[in-house]
C-alpha cells in the first residue's frame, strides 16, 4: 500500500499516524479502517456518594489501585467495586507498552510490575478475581450496569454501547470518561491502540479495485462514514465532528479517544497469535496465584523462544 499512502498523502493525513506501527519490513500492507484505545470510565454517583474526587486525567497505574481500594466498600450484595477490568491480558502488560517496552524483548521487567498491580487489585478486594468472573461469566459492560464498580478500564469503543444502553432505560447513573492511567514518568495520554486494517490477499482477482475501496474508506470523507457507526481511525476534525454527533451523552471525553499518545497494543511481526495465547495463560495463571508474577513472565520468556520459531 505504499504508492496509495504516498499518492493520497492529503487524503489519508487522518490515518498517517498509525503507518509506521502498521509497516512489515518498512512495507505498508494495510490501510487503517478503524481504532481503538483505552481509558478509564467511572460511575459519577458512586464517587459522589463517597465524597471522593473524580479520577483525574493523569492517574498512574499505583494511583488508581489505591483510589480503587478507597472506593470499595460493603460485602456480598451489598458490595461496592472500586474496579473492574476484563481479565484480558492487555490490563497488565499494557504498563510495559506505555513504557515502549515490547513482550520480545529481552528485559520484561516493567511486565512484572503490570502483573503485581492488576493482581493486587483483586487481592486487596478491590476488583473481583478471574476465578469470580469465570464463575458468574462476569463482563465490564454488565458490571458496570449494576452500579456497584465505580470504575471500569476497557477500550474507547464503550461510550458506543453506553449509548444505546441510555437509550434502552439500562443506564441508571451519571457516569464520566477520562484517560487510561500510565506507569510513572509516562505523558498522560498514553495508551494502546489496536488498529484494524484492510489489505488486499495477493491472490484477489480485483486488486485495483479492492485498493480504490481501501483508499476512500480510510479517507476523511470515508473515514466520516465510519465514525457514524464506530470508533474511527482517522483523527481529522470533521471526523472527530462527526463522531461525536453521534453521541447525546456529554460524558464522552472526545480527548480521551482522539487526542492521545499511541503505542501498539500488538506487534505487528511474526507469533502474533502465539504471543496473545501465552500471555493470555501465563498471566492467567499469575491471577490465580499458581505462579509469582515474576514466575509468570520467566515462562513468558522461555515459551515465547520455544513456541515462536
Amino acid at each position: 500500500m505504499d504508492d496509495l499512502a504516498t499518492a493520497d498523502n492529503t487524503e489519508l493525513s487522518g490515518v498517517q499516524s498509525f503507518f509506521n506501527d502498521l509497516k512489515i519490513n518498512d512495507r505498508l500492507y494495510g490501510l487503517p479502517f478503524r481504532s481503538d484505545g483505552w481509558a478509564l470510565y467511572y460511575n459519577k454517583d458512586l464517587f459522589d456518594q463517597a465524597g471522593v474526587a473524580y479520577p483525574g486525567d493523569d492517574l498512574t497505574w499505583e494511583q488508581y489501585v489505591e483510589l480503587a481500594k478507597k472506593m470499595t466498600s460493603g460485602s456480598g450484595t451489598d458490595k461496592i467495586y472500586g474496579s473492574f477490568m476484563p481479565d484480558w491480558p492487555q490490563t497488565w502488560y499494557s504498563y510495559g507498552q506505555q513504557l515502549g517496552s515490547s513482550l520480545y524483548s529481552d528485559n520484561l521487567t516493567p511486565y512484572v510490575e503490570g502483573l503485581k498491580l492488576r493482581k493486587e487489585l483483586s487481592e486487596s478486594g478491590a476488583q473481583p478475581s478471574v476465578a469470580e468472573n469465570k464463575a458468574t461469566n462476569a463482563h465490564y459492560r454488565t458490571a458496570f450496569l449494576t452500579g456497584k464498580y465505580a470504575m471500569v478500564v476497557t477500550g474507547t469503543w464503550f461510550p458506543g454501547m453506553l449509548e444505546q444502553d441510555q437509550k434502552d432505560n439500562k443506564l441508571n447513573f451519571n457516569w464520566g470518561m477520562t484517560y487510561v492511567p500510565h506507569p510513572p514518568g509516562v505523558q498522560k495520554g498514553t495508551t494502546m491502540t489496536a488498529v484494524v486494517v484492510h489489505a488486499v490477499n495477493s491472490e484477489s482477482k480485483h486488486p485495483e479495485e479492492a485498493k480504490k475501496w481501501i483508499s476512500f474508506i480510510s479517507s476523511e470523507e470515508g473515514q466520516q462514514i465510519v465514525a457514524k457507526y464506530q470508533t474511527p481511525a482517522s483523527s481529522a476534525d470533521r471526523v472527530k465532528d462527526q463522531y461525536k454527533a453521534t453521541f447525546t451523552n456529554d460524558a464522552v471525553n472526545m480527548d480521551a479517544i482522539f487526542n492521545i499518545i499511541s503505542v501498539p497494543e500488538r506487534e505487528l511481526r511474526k507469533g502474533i497469535t502465539q504471543m496473545n495465547t501465552i500471555a493470555t495463560e501465563e498471566g492467567e495463571l499469575a491471577l490465580l496465584g499458581e505462579l509469582t508474577p515474576e514466575e509468570a513472565i520467566e515462562n513468558i520468556k522461555k515459551r515465547r523462544e520455544q513456541e515462536i520459531q
